[in-house]
């Protein structure tokens, strides 16, 4: 092995235990061939593992996203506070970012993937040239909802599309609309990821990044209720897009759900189940368990009156406990005189055993039942409510979906339908798996905020 160095000792290592070494000129033609093979396999693999420090192509999709740092636990370690002060996350909103959307949301498409950059470059040198803002912007390339003939009147109306940096691209009428529709849906979904942005810019340390599961959450709302709350706003927009009355599909031109999700800086999918876990077990079922706790009653009641009258009434029950336990002790002992006082001991120290116990046990179940409200004295489902508006049962389409994938057997034949699904989903398997997924946490969770019975409990209905 002298003379060789890193993999190529071991490239040469594993030739040599697959063929012997010969002086005939075959079996040296063989082992080269074998050390070929060798070296194909291990540059396929080096590339598989250290993609992240090659140089990427133009055209691959993860240029596409608007941001540099995706925040995951291998890179959140080196994340450090700014030296002006401003929050560890912090990120102005500014024309490159603004433009950087829709870089992203032409690269989902195959038709723009190759050239979404200079594309997203001509378009802003054009937007900056005439100074369209983003109203003006939308104006000018919105596509009508009409018969054919209409739209490719409209579309010949375009006078961005007229301008020479696109006149080169030669696109046919098919090609236009589908840019078209694609600028103007992100032009409407910009305001939440502006939201988003003016969210985690706040946040002061990484933790904030970082839902609780095992303790309760000390404010309301918390770093992870504003993150769900401004999800939240896009799914019902989305939600009303795609669907009319009964379920009626619109057959509007959409975005997917689970692109828009991975277009937020510092989130994925496994950030999204963690804020809702967080959800679950740290705002709803401590409500959850304070209504049933106070008979039904958890309305208007804040942190400390339900802390302290709970463990008031374990107090009470627990001196009610000590009485009968003294009284049938007494009454053990008259009737059974000829007993050894040793045996008393014994039975005392068993009661004050088990009495201690009962009392552990309740003082920990008391900590599950705080109820958290915000500063105008709203809980979790008040809290959502208000910022999402109230959602009549007899007219949600989440409701009414979910209530069919449960009970109706032609869900799952029509579940294309169903979730609305882009062509792009329906014909990548995994994609189309994430964004049902996703779909399907959207509507459990608007379900437990909006209709369970233990929403109307807590909210004294």
């Amino acid at each position: 092995l002298d003379g060789h160095s890193g993999s190529d000792n071991l490239l040469h290592f594993l030739a040599s235990s697959v063929s012997p070494t010969s002086s005939s000129s075959k079996q040296q033609h063989e082992r080269r061939q074998t050390e070929m093979k060798f070296e194909a396999n291990y540059a396929k693999l080096v590339k598989s593992i250290d993609t992240h420090s090659r140089p990427r192509a133009d055209h691959e999709e993860s240029n596409y996203r608007p941001y540099d740092l995706v925040s995951t636990a291998v890179s959140r370690p080196n994340l450090k506070p700014n030296a002006d002060g401003t929050g560890i996350l912090y990120t102005d909103w500014s024309a490159q970012h603004q433009f950087n959307y829709f870089r992203y949301w032409l690269g989902r498409y195959h038709t723009f993937r190759e050239h979404a950059q200079q594309i997203t470059n001509d378009l802003r040198t054009v937007v900056e040239r005439d100074e369209y803002d983003l109203e003006n912007l939308q104006e000018d390339l919105s596509v009508a909802e009409s018969d054919s003939n209409e739209e490719k009147e409209v579309e010949e109306s375009s006078m961005i599309l007229a301008e020479p940096e696109f006149e080169g691209y030669q696109w046919d009428n098919a090609t236009q609309k589908l840019f078209r529709q694609i600028c103007c849906e992100v032009i409407q979904i910009l305001p939440f990821y502006r939201m988003w942005i003016d969210e985690i810019k706040r946040y002061e340390c990484v933790e904030d990044l970082i839902p609780n599961m095992d303790k309760e959450c000390q404010s309301l709302p918390c770093p992870v209720l504003n993150r769900l709350l401004i999800v939240c706003k896009f799914y019902q927009r989305w939600i009303a897009q795609n669907f009319g009355a009964n379920m009626q599909p619109k057959h509007t031109f959409h975005f997917a759900v689970h692109d828009f999700m991975d277009c937020l800086e510092h989130y994925n999918s496994v950030e999204f189940q963690n804020d809702f876990q967080h959800l679950q077990h740290c705002h709803i079922e401590p409500i959850n368990a304070a209504t049933k706790t106070h008979h039904g009653d958890a309305f208007g009641l804040n942190v400390g009156t339900v802390q302290n009258v709970y463990i008031a009434t374990a107090a009470d029950d627990s001196d009610d406990d000590d009485d009968d336990d003294e009284e049938d002790e007494n009454g053990q002992t008259q009737n059974n005189g000829g007993k050894e006082k040793k045996d008393n001991n014994n039975d005392e120290d068993d009661d004050d055993a088990e009495e201690k116990q009962t009392e552990q046990e309740k003082e920990k179940q008391s900590s599950k039942y705080r109820v958290i409200l915000d500063s105008e004295n709203r809980n979790v489902y008040e809290w959502f409510e208000d910022n999402l508006k109230e959602c009549d049962v007899g007219k949600c389409v989440i409701f009414d979906r979910t209530y069919r994938s449960r009970y109706d057997i032609r869900f799952e034949p029509d579940a294309d339908a169903y979730y609305v699904l882009n062509d792009k989903e329906k014909q990548d398997w995994l994609q189309r798996v994430e964004e049902i997924q996703y779909q399907r946490v959207f509507d459990g969770m608007h379900t437990v905020l909006f209709h369970t019975s233990s929403r109307y409990d807590c909210m004294g209905l």
